[in-house]
Parts: C-alpha cells; structure tokens; sequence
C-alpha cells in the first residue's frame, strides 16, 4: 500500500510504502482470519447458528438498541479509562451500510440523497459532533459528499479520508445501462476471491439485493457533480499495485477543493 500527500499548488511528497509490519499488531492477529471464515460461513449457510463469541446469533440482536452501544463504549472510555472528549472521539469509528442490503429499505439513489441518509444516521446514533469522514472507492466519494454537506450547513470543515477513491465524473448527465452494470459487478466479486475473500454464495436473496444496491450505486458515482470549493483537508490513500501517474497524484481532487489534498 502506498500513501501520497501533496499540499495544493505545491510538489508531491515522497510516496513511502506503508508496510504490514510497520501497523498495529492486532491487524496480523490469526483472529481476524477467524472472524473473516465465520462470516464466510454465516453468508453461506444462513440458517447456520454460531456459538463463537465474535459472531453472535443474529436472533439475539436488538436492533432497537444499537444506538446505545456506542454510548457505552465512551461512557466506558470516559469513567474507567480517563478520557478526554477528544481522546474519545479520536477512539469512535462508526461504520455505515448502504441501505438496501439488509432488505429493510431500498436503495437511495444518488450520491447527495444516498450522504444525508448516512447523516440522518448518524445524528440518530448521536453523533452530531466533530468526526472524520472516510470511506473506500465509491463510500469515499459518499463520505466527501457528507462532508461538503456539513460544512455547507455549518461552515465548519470536516476531514475526509479517501482510499483509492476516484474524484467526481465529468458528466452529470452519464448513463450506466445494465449490461455495464453487470461486468463491473461480476469484477467486483472477482475481486473478493482474488483478495482471499470469501464469494457470496447460495443466498440468491442477499446476491439480488447486492445488485439491486451496487447498480444503483454505480449509477449515482457516474452522475455525481457537486458544487466546487471543499475546504476541509482531503487525505488520498492509494494502493501500491496501481500505477501512479506522477501527474494526477491526487487523481485530481484538487480540483474540486480549496483545501489541502
């Protein structure tokens, strides 16, 4: 993995290769190849009820409840291992799902529509205050556009973490037919087994409401074309297998911000 920053009208820096031996320890834990079969598993055999303590069964979950588990984590922070509220915001890391996956909602098209529904998400879970926005490939351009969204209705910047995500199209007015749509989803679960992923397989179900998402999704990234002038800080990470064109180190997203990229 390669991570590349450059100031805006000023030269790149150095790209260091970001090594797996340099990063957290946890990260090369044989636990996480645990949790990862498991949920390979439970996509594969739904009915399947797990005992391991890192998956839970599904039936014992209170949807209900999910905002208060976060509270319980910084209240935990805060009263047993004294931290401060920056400390405790640095800790959160707040994960979103695309609406249409679990079956519960359709999906939301359009980038601006799909950014105030992880919002509105967010401010129910409480969390409304100062965050870092991040996301990967298309969730990247999601979390820029809730981003600009805030900083729009507040004017206060909010950083943004990007990986390996491209900068809005060109044309607003671009059209993804369905055949398009399906080679670049057919790409996408290659990529899963290529990754050592486990492919979603047997659930047809869950496979139809991937699609259903991924296409709508695919076609709101292809129409996205917002409003100029982002200040806050754009942070790009971008894989080392991918060729870098010393060019567009930024993949042009300096374009569409005033900020540093």
């Amino acid at each position: 993995m390669r991570v590349r920053t450059r100031e805006r009208g000023g030269p790149s820096s150095p790209s260091p290769d970001l090594e797996a031996a340099d990063l957290h320890g946890s990260l090369a834990d044989p636990a996480l190849a645990a949790v990862n079969f498991l949920n390979g598993v439970s996509r594969r055999y739904p009915a399947a009820v797990s005992f391991a303590a890192c998956l839970p069964c599904e039936d014992c979950f209170d949807e209900g409840a999910v905002p208060r588990y976060p509270r319980t984590f910084t209240d935990h922070l805060r009263e047993r291992q004294g931290y401060t509220t920056a400390q405790v915001r640095r800790a959160l890391v707040f994960g979103l799902a695309a609406p249409g996956l679990d079956g519960a909602a359709d999906p939301v098209p359009g980038i601006d529509r799909l950014a105030e529904y992880h919002l509105r998400t967010l401010a129910a879970a409480g969390h409304t205050g100062r965050f870092v926005l991040g996301g990967w490939s298309m969730g990247g351009v999601v979390a820029y556009e809730m981003a600009r969204q805030v900083e729009e209705r507040t004017g206060a910047p909010v950083p943004v973490l990007l990986i390996d995500s491209r900068p809005p199209g060109p044309d607003p007015d671009a059209v993804v037919d369905d055949d398009e749509a399906r080679r670049l989803f057919a790409a996408d679960l290659n990529g899963l087994t290529r990754a050592g992923r486990p492919r979603p397989q047997g659930d047809e179900v869950a496979m139809a409401r991937m699609w259903r998402v991924f296409r709508t999704n695919v076609r709101s990234a292809a129409r996205y074309a917002p409003p100029r002038g982002f200040s806050g800080p754009v942070h790009l990470v971008r894989a080392g297998d991918e060729p870098l064109d010393t060019r567009a180190a930024d993949l042009n997203w300096s374009a569409w911000t005033t900020g540093p990229v």
